[in-house]
């Protein structure tokens, strides 16, 4: 393969990131440029906005009084199959990055199509996607777990878990070596209720500090101004996902604290709500098994992993960039999908300063949350 050019790869790598991340706030951290040794290109533009959110159709999940609410417009539709035939579904997506492959590639592979579905995919930046699944316009959602609907009091089920490990990890500038060391200390994060900033959050409390008291958390506007501003010295430390990760290290910063082992989390997965689930079972279960069985696909075959990688995250990386990605990938795709009460309960403690979740009882709402009954079915537990 060869390197794409004319653009940084971090900067473009760092708007991907940033989807999958949620919103961003007001920068607190000095903008900068990032980070221009880079080795590839992306583009993240190829594709026109969509002029109109997708239609909703009958039995789309959601109250009437969320329908009734201002719908979102999703940026674009991401249609990889057109007029496949079949019964028709919408599956909103929150990011085009790699996370979201296994999604994109169970239409790809046609065994959705083989099985009579044909999937539209709507696109909803960050947290508009929990709008446009209250609001009815998503049948599915292939993200991160819709907990702003939950909270919002949508009926959301997570029936399948495909990531359910944090990528995100907390690097530092020499000589801090240690999370115990950030006492004191900054943290740049993309913003305010984004996911790195609950998940640095989470760690520090995790680790006995007090995100208030002993650190202070800083948005920074985007994850390659988090980096920049990391390697600039405009925050001591920094949470990161890979490929950063990779630049931090190759720029002479530590790893500073990284999930452990056992750490269960909801990252990325199949969501409905249980109003749709009740009467389409059947086409849920499809789905699940096809994104199950896209994955395995994706695990096994670098070459087609290289082609929904470039096609749907915009990157065209060389053979040693692609190795790290797909290794990576291949490793974190959690296989059968199953979604653990442990794992929920880690996900929703993350919003601990929410209103809307102050006084509820976390392991209720994650019984509520999770249903693993579909894979179960497919999966039967040994």
């Amino acid at each position: 393969m060869k390197h794409a050019r004319n653009t940084s790869f971090f900067a473009a790598v760092g708007a991907l990131l940033l989807a999958s991340c949620g919103g961003t706030a007001s920068p607190s951290v000095p903008a900068a440029s990032a980070p221009t040794s880079a080795t590839v290109a992306a583009s993240t533009s190829a594709k026109p906005a969509a002029s109109a959110a997708a239609p909703t159709k009958p039995g789309a999940s959601g109250s009437a009084a969320a329908k009734a609410s201002a719908q979102p417009v999703a940026s674009e539709i991401v249609n990889p199959r057109p007029g496949a035939g079949g019964t028709k579904i919408t599956m909103c997506i929150p990011a085009r990055s790699n996370n979201s492959l296994p999604g994109f590639a169970a239409i790809d592979t046609g065994l959705l199509a083989q099985a009579g579905i044909e999937a539209t995919m709507p696109y909803f930046a960050g947290g508009a996607v929990d709008q446009a699944l209250a609001a009815g316009q998503c049948d599915f959602v292939y993200g991160a777990g819709g907990v702003g609907a939950l909270l919002g009091g949508v009926d959301v089920a997570v029936i399948a878990v495909t990531l359910n490990k944090s990528q995100l990890e907390v690097w530092g500038r020499p000589p801090l070596k240690t999370i115990a060391d950030l006492k004191g200390h900054t943290v740049g994060t993309t913003g305010a209720g984004s996911l790195s900033w609950r998940l640095g959050r989470y760690y520090l409390r995790s680790n006995g500090i007090d995100p208030e008291n002993d650190a202070k958390v800083l948005p920074t506007g985007d994850n390659a101004a988090t980096l920049a501003g990391l390697l600039a010295g405009r925050v001591d430390s920094a949470v990161l996902a890979f490929p950063l990760t990779a630049e931090a290290k190759n720029k002479g910063m530590n790893l500073v604290y990284k999930a452990p082992d056992d750490f269960e989390f909801v990252a990325q997965g199949v969501v409905t709500t249980r109003r749709y689930l009740s009467s389409h079972r059947d086409i849920a279960k499809t789905l699940v098994k096809s994104v199950t069985d896209s994955m395995m696909r994706l695990k096994s075959d670098s070459s087609f992993y290289a082609t929904e990688l470039k096609k749907y995250a915009g990157l065209d990386v060389d053979d040693a960039t692609l190795k790290e990605y797909w290794t990576t990938d291949a490793q974190a795709y959690a296989l059968p999908p199953r979604g653990t009460h442990k794992g929920a309960v880690t996900a929703l403690s993350l919003y601990a300063d929410d209103a809307a979740i102050k006084g509820q009882n976390l392991d209720v709402l994650a019984d509520r949350w999770i249903d693993t009954s579909i894979v179960d079915e497919l999966f039967p537990p040994k």
